[in-house]
């Protein structure tokens, strides 16, 4: 081989080495162009749930969907869950990208536009266990501070820490109606809703408790707070007495036994004067149920309480109408007074047959009656005014002809 030939053949290395190695760099730097390109925003959801992340079945999706399409059909408020895994490759663990995405999809996605900017925007991001809502103008003077940070801290955040993702998405699309004083709230629509696809909130427990043990050695102050837990716990059940009323009369309710101790003419009328710190012989509340149940079909129960510990009056009603089975009225018009005479708070359920016939402002205007006369006058003379109003409406719409 002559040495013209070795030069031609080192050449031709040379030559595909090096296109070799251009087309290796080419291949590089457009992987990390690709790598640094952010991801796409993506596309609003046909109906009012995005699970990118996948962690939600069949009946979880339309659970929440159905719940969130039948309260935009009552009020124009849009509410949309959103789940991803992250927000892209730029910063993927600081909540400010995962911030400005959601900011982002609120405003791609147009949530909200279609009346007066009233929508709402819940992102969930399973990589770092963050949680934020995006609201619209038209929604900022219903959702205060302290009702998002509930929604979001004491709610979404705390199942994502509790590795419970899909509990996450079903309690805040809840709350989030829940804040905004959904009418599927007031009249109990919203659980039987999530009951047709097999969700019980019940089952879902959401656990507040933040605090992890930290030292053993502090086993014995863990034990000293658990004594006194249990201490408050007891008294709390003792001082959280209820008295359930009906036309027959009324009796009381103890939290530890599920037997009603019911009282006789006499001792009615002493425990009476006992538990509303008053001199009433005899209840104006069973006596306004008597008359308002003697004129219509209807059904009226009054439930008082004066437990230390409730923020939401309403989840109470819930559980006492299920409990003392006002459904089973043969027309479903059923009504439930309730009120905690301690936190000056209260709560007026319907069944689905009074509710088809009265307007939401008709419950609003009992509300805010109720609220001006429990400051205003005597509690139990306000309670009885509220029951004779009820019965009215019972009375035209479901006169005891019906019955």
């Amino acid at each position: 081989m002559t040495a013209g030939a070795t030069t031609i053949i080192l050449n031709r290395m040379v030559s595909k080495f090096i296109l070799l190695s251009l087309g290796s760099l080419s291949l590089l730097i457009g992987m990390i162009t690709f790598a640094g390109t952010p991801r796409q925003l993506p596309p609003r959801p046909d109906y009012y749930v995005l699970d990118e992340a996948h962690i939600l079945d069949g009946r979880s999706i339309h659970a929440i969907e159905s719940l969130l399409t039948e309260h935009d059909r009552l009020t124009n408020e849009q509410a949309i869950i959103a789940i991803f895994k992250n927000a892209g490759h730029i910063s993927p663990q600081s909540p400010n990208s995962e911030k400005e995405w959601t900011h982002r999809l609120f405003v791609e996605w147009k949530i909200g536009k279609r009346h007066h900017d009233e929508g709402i925007l819940l992102t969930i991001f399973l990589d770092t266990g963050h949680a934020f809502l995006k609201i619209g103008y038209g929604l900022e003077p219903k959702l205060t501070d302290i009702q998002t940070e509930e929604i979001l801290d004491r709610t979404v955040i705390a199942h994502l820490l509790h590795k419970n993702p899909k509990a996450a998405a079903i309690w805040g699309s809840y709350r989030i109606i829940e804040a905004l004083v959904s009418p599927l709230i007031q009249n109990g629509k919203a659980l039987e809703i999530l009951r047709r696809d097999d969700i019980d909130l019940n089952t879902i427990v959401i656990d507040d408790a933040y605090e992890r043990p930290t030292e053993n050695s502090g086993a014995w102050l863990v034990l000293f707070f658990l004594g006194l837990l249990l201490i408050a716990f007891v008294l709390y059940q003792i001082l959280s007495r209820e008295a359930h009323f009906t036309a027959k009369g009324w009796y009381l309710e103890y939290p530890w036994s599920k037997r009603h101790v019911k009282k006789g003419a006499s001792a009615l009328a002493e425990k009476n004067a006992k538990f509303f710190a008053n001199r009433e012989p005899h209840s104006p509340i069973v006596e306004a149920i008597r008359l308002a149940e003697k004129s219509s079909s209807g059904r009226i129960r009054v439930h008082i309480s004066k437990r230390w510990m409730e923020k939401d009056p309403t989840r109470r009603a819930q559980q006492i109408f299920v409990q003392h089975k006002m459904t089973e009225n043969p027309l479903r018009n059923s009504i439930l007074l309730y009120v905690n005479l301690r936190k000056r708070k209260f709560a007026i359920l319907g069944d689905v047959g009074i509710n088809r016939v009265v307007e939401l402002h008709y419950w609003q205007e009992m509300e805010l009656t109720l609220s001006e006369n429990l400051f205003s006058t005597q509690s139990e003379r306000a309670i009885a005014f509220t029951v004779t109003s009820l019965g009215q409406a019972l009375k035209k719409y479901f006169p005891s002809a019906l019955a």
